[in-house]
């Protein structure tokens, strides 16, 4: 079975893709009495008589390219997966792409070239963990919810602003106040908490926080489920992340330390920084590998999934 190139460069006059394989796959620019054109050739041998207006990276194994002033897609082997349709597109993403016509209402095409929706949202974003966000009306009056990976609205559009799934819950606004849906759309918590402080820590917990006293306050962490993990007054601090499905993050106000599930204090609440974001690009890759970045006032190092430290880096060798 033959590898199919995954890399690009751009040249001034081609478009070549290249990886290990035993294709070559490339556009290649070609003049015409209407300007430059753009020809799709797979080893050296065009494959379709088209010439295309514009063309993009493959991504997913599809590429986006206009002809006679429309969009529409095309495969490895060069065969238009639907007729030029568009007036925009996007490139393919957790297998859909978003497509608009010249009012820019937005639809989702497949890898089949079926669009699994009409051309009726205002705005969308691209598929996560198999739903994709939604929004009908006019800005700023949107309404936004949820369809599948077959088109069908798992949440009506009603809410004034949502963030993608994360591991099965998302946030979800209404005027100024938050809460949180599962993947059917339910919500399991109300619609009640503070907006900045109340956040998907992952790994399907979400901790809420609500202005008492006119104050923002903790007010507890929930799983997926909607069932209570701590509330106030078990935990006298902010959870802040989730680690390995099994520890929280949390924040006294200046400090950080980590508990587990059952509120037992695993690393003192005395570190300068635990860092659950990936905000450095070296702790985003840590992250990728189960490590976590801790910092105790100039010395910092990484621990694993089970809060061993672990070398990586240039941090402080574990033995010390």
């Amino acid at each position: 079975m033959k590898k199919i190139i995954i890399g690009c460069i751009f040249f001034i006059t081609n478009l070549i893709c290249y990886g290990q394989s035993t294709d070559s796959i490339d556009f290649k620019q070609v003049r015409t009495l209407n300007g430059n054109k753009f020809k799709f050739f797979v080893n050296g041998n065009s494959v379709n008589e088209n010439l295309y207006d514009e063309v993009k990276n493959f991504k997913e194994g599809f590429a986006a390219v206009k002809r006679e002033g429309k969009w529409c897609y095309i495969d490895l082997k060069g065969i238009e997966i639907v007729p030029p349709t568009f007036f925009q597109v996007s490139d393919f993403s957790n297998g859909f792409a978003i497509v608009m016509n010249n009012k820019l209402d937005k639809a989702f095409l497949n890898k089949s070239g079926k669009m699994i929706t009409t051309l009726k949202y205002f705005a969308a974003n691209d598929f996560q963990e198999g739903y994709a966000a939604v929004a009908t009306g006019t800005y700023p009056n949107l309404k936004w919810g949820f369809i599948n990976e077959e088109g069908k609205e798992v949440v009506i559009p009603k809410y004034s602003q949502v963030d993608d799934f994360k591991d099965g819950i998302a946030k979800v606004f209404l005027k100024n106040k938050v809460g949180f849906i599962n993947e059917t759309g339910k919500e399991i918590t109300q619609i009640i908490y503070d907006y900045s402080g109340s956040r998907n820590l992952g790994n399907g917990l979400a901790t809420l926080e609500q202005e008492i006293n006119n104050r923002t306050s903790f007010v507890g962490v929930i799983n997926k489920k909607g069932e209570w993990m701590f509330k106030r007054g078990q935990i006298y601090f902010q959870v802040v992340g989730s680690f390995s499905n099994k520890y929280l993050i949390v924040d006294n106000g200046s400090k950080f330390g980590i508990i587990d599930h059952s509120g037992n204090i695993k690393i003192e609440i005395n570190m300068k920084k635990i860092d659950p974001l990936g905000s450095w690009t070296r702790n985003a890759d840590s992250l990728k590998l189960g490590r976590l970045y801790v910092e105790n006032y100039g010395d910092y190092f990484y621990i694993d999934e089970n809060l061993n430290c672990v070398n990586m880096d240039d941090a402080i060798p574990c033995s010390q």
